[in-house]
C-alpha cells in the first residue's frame, strides 16, 4: 500500500511541479507560481461555471422546466469527461512514457496500475466538481430540495465519472489497436478532434436562442437532455426520489468501470508495448537523395514535430479556427450579421474595424511558440549541438506559427470582401493589423518560453498547457489586444475611423518589432545559456 501512495504522490507532485518549492532556485519560484496560477484558474473555472449554469438555470426556469439545470449539470460533466479522458488515457494508460521506468522497479503492476487508474480518477473528480457543484447550487435556488436529495448529492458526484472514464479509455484502448497500423495517425486524431471542436463551436454560438426565446430552449433541453445520456437522466430521477431509478444508474456506473479494470489489469503490458510502437512501410525502398539549405531544413524538422503531436496542434490551432468560425456564423448562419442588420444602415469603415478587432482578439489566444522550446523536452541538446545559428532556430519557429496563422487571416479577408465588398484602404488593414498580431504572438511566445523553458514533462499535455510560459504568452496577448483594439476605438472616437486604423496598425507595428527585437538580442543569450 505504501509503494501506491508513493506512485500516486509522485504523479500529482510531479503534475503540478511541487518537488521544486523547496529548493532555493529560480525553478522553486517558477514552480509556485505555477500552483498559485493552476489555483487562481480552478477558481476562475469554477466561477465561470457557475456563471454559465445560473444563465441556463434562469432560461430553464422561465420557460418551465427549473429541475432539468440538474440533469444539464451531469450531462456536461459526463461529456466533458468523456471528450477529456479520450485524450488522457492513452498518455496515462495505454501510451506512458514512464512504462518503461515503472516497470524497471521493483513494484507489482497491479500497484503501478492502481496508481494510474486513481491518478486518473482524481482528475476527473477535480474537473466534474467545476460543472456538478454549481449545477447542484443552482438547482436548489430554483427548486424545493429533501433530505434525499443532500443525501445523493455525494454519492452521484462519486459514480457518474465512472462510466465516462470506462468508455472513453476502452476507445482509447481499442484506438491503439489500429494506430500502430495506420500511416498517418497522427492526421487522423487531428481531423477527428477538430471535427468534435467544431461541433462544440457550433453549439455555443447558438446559444443566442436562450435570449430570444427561452420557453423554446427549455423546451429544446427536456428533450435532448435523457438522449444524450440516459444513466444521467435515471441518476436525476433517483435524486428526487425514484430509488429503483438510482439503483439502475449504480449498476450502470460500477459494472462498466469494474470491466474496465479488469480490462486494464489484463493487457496494460501488451497496450503500453502496442502503443509505443508505430507504423513501419514495408515497401521502403531507398530513393534518390536530396540537399536543402539549413533553414529549409530547419522548418521541415519544426513542421514535422508540430503536426506529430495532436494535442499540440489542437491547442494552438484553436484561435486561428475561431476567428475563421465566427466569421462563417456572423456572415451564413441564421441570426446572421448579414441578415440582422439592414444595408443601409452599415457602415463599411467601423463594421471592418469590429471584425478586424475580433480577429485580432483570436489571434491572441494562442501561439504554437510559446511550447517550441519547451516541446524539444530532453532532446533539446540535439538543438543546440547543431552547427546553425540561434537566429535560424528561433526563425524556423516563429514560421511554422506564421504558417497555421496567417492563411487563416486571408480566408478572414476574403469572407469579408465576398459578404461586404469593402474598400483596399479597409481591406488592406483588415490583413495587416491580425498579420501584426500573429507576429507579436509568434515573437513574444518564444521569447517568454525561452526565459521560462519547461524540460520535464513525459507528455506533451504539460509542455502545451501546464507550461508557465503558455500561461505568460496569453497574458501577453491578451494585454496587446486591448492596447491595438484600445488605441484604434480611441482614434475613431476622437477623430475618424481612418485614424483608429492607423493609430491600431501602428500600435500592432510598435509591439510587434518590440517583441522581434528582445527575440533577436536577449533571446539568443537565453538560448545559449539554456540547457535541458
Amino acid at each position: 500500500m505504501s509503494n501506491f501512495w508513493t506512485l500516486l504522490k509522485y504523479n500529482l507532485i510531479h503534475t503540478l511541479g511541487l518537488n521544486k518549492l523547496k529548493s532555493k532556485t529560480k525553478e522553486s519560484k517558477t514552480s509556485l507560481i505555477m500552483v498559485i496560477l493552476v489555483i487562481l484558474g480552478g477558481i476562475g473555472a469554477f466561477g465561470l461555471s457557475f456563471l454559465y449554469l445560473f444563465m441556463f438555470g434562469s432560461a430553464l426556469s422561465e420557460g418551465g422546466y427549473p429541475q432539468l439545470i440538474l440533469l444539464l449539470g451531469i450531462t456536461a460533466g459526463f461529456m466533458f469527461i468523456l471528450l477529456m479522458t479520450i485524450t488522457k488515457a492513452n498518455g496515462s494508460l495505454f501510451r506512458s512514457r514512464d512504462y518503461d521506468l515503472l516497470m524497471s522497479l521493483p513494484l507489482k503492476p497491479s500497484v503501478i496500475i492502481a496508481s494510474k487508474l486513481v491518478y486518473i480518477l482524481a482528475l476527473n473528480y477535480f474537473m466534474f466538481a467545476i460543472v456538478y457543484v454549481p449545477s447542484v447550487i443552482v438547482y436548489a435556488i430554483y427548486n424545493a430540495t429533501d433530505a434525499t436529495f443532500w443525501l445523493l448529492v455525494l454519492p452521484t458526484f462519486l459514480l457518474v465519472p465512472l462510466l465516462p472514464i470506462a468508455v472513453s479509455s476502452v476507445l482509447a484502448y481499442l484506438f491503439g489497436f489500429i494506430t500502430p497500423k495506420i500511416r498517418y495517425k497522427n492526421l487522423t486524431s487531428i481531423l477527428f478532434s477538430l471535427l468534435i471542436l467544431f461541433l462544440f463551436m457550433y453549439a455555443s454560438f447558438q446559444s443566442s436562442v436562450i435570449e430570444e426565446d427561452p420557453t423554446a430552449f427549455a423546451t429544446f433541453m427536456k428533450g435532448i437532455l435523457g438522449k444524450i445520456y440516459y444513466p444521467g437522466e435515471i441518476a436525476f430521477a433517483g435524486m428526487l426520489g425514484d430509488w429503483k431509478s438510482y439503483l439502475i444508474f449504480v449498476a450502470l456506473s460500477i459494472i462498466p468501470f469494474a470491466g474496465f479494470v479488469w480490462l486494464v489489469s489484463k493487457n496494460f503490458i501488451g497496450a503500453n508495448s502496442r502503443g509505443n510502437s508505430s507504423y513501419v512501410n514495408k515497401n521502403f525502398r531507398l530513393g534518390e537523395q536530396y540537399s536543402t539549405d539549413q533553414r529549409k531544413a530547419l522548418i521541415i524538422k519544426e513542421m514535422k514535430r508540430y503536426f506529430g503531436s495532436s494535442f499540440y496542434v489542437l491547442n494552438t490551432l484553436v484561435g486561428p479556427i475561431m476567428s475563421t468560425f465566427l466569421m462563417l456564423f456572423m456572415f451564413f448562419g441564421e441570426n446572421s450579421l448579414v441578415a440582422s442588420i439592414p444595408e443601409a444602415d452599415l457602415n463599411s469603415q467601423t463594421l471592418a474595424m469590429v471584425i478586424t478587432a475580433m480577429v485580432v482578439f483570436t489571434l491572441g489566444m494562442t501561439s504554437t511558440t510559446s511550447a517550441s522550446i519547451s516541446i524539444e523536452g530532453k532532446q533539446f541538446w540535439i538543438l543546440k549541438s547543431l552547427p546553425v545559428p540561434a537566429e535560424d532556430i528561433f526563425f524556423a519557429k516563429i514560421f511554422v506559427n506564421l504558417f497555421v496563422t496567417i492563411p487563416f487571416v486571408i480566408v478572414d479577408v476574403i469572407l469579408s470582401l465576398t459578404v461586404f465588398k469593402f474598400n483596399i484602404f479597409e481591406a488592406s488593414f483588415m490583413f495587416l493589423i491580425p498579420s501584426l498580431m500573429a507576429v507579436i504572438m509568434s515573437c513574444g511566445g518564444l521569447y517568454f518560453n525561452l526565459l521560462l523553458p519547461r524540460f520535464d514533462y513525459d507528455s506533451d499535455t504539460r509542455a502545451v498547457k501546464q507550461s508557465l510560459s503558455v500561461l505568460i504568452t496569453m497574458l501577453f496577448g491578451f494585454i496587446s489586444v486591448i492596447a491595438i483594439v484600445g488605441l484604434g476605438v480611441i482614434g475613431t472616437m476622437f477623430l475618424n475611423t481612418t485614424f483608429g486604423y492607423l493609430f491600431a496598425f501602428l500600435s500592432a507595428l510598435a509591439l510587434a518589432t518590440l517583441a522581434f527585437v528582445l527575440v533577436k538580442t536577449h533571446g539568443v543569450k537565453l538560448f545559449n545559456r539554456l540547457s535541458a
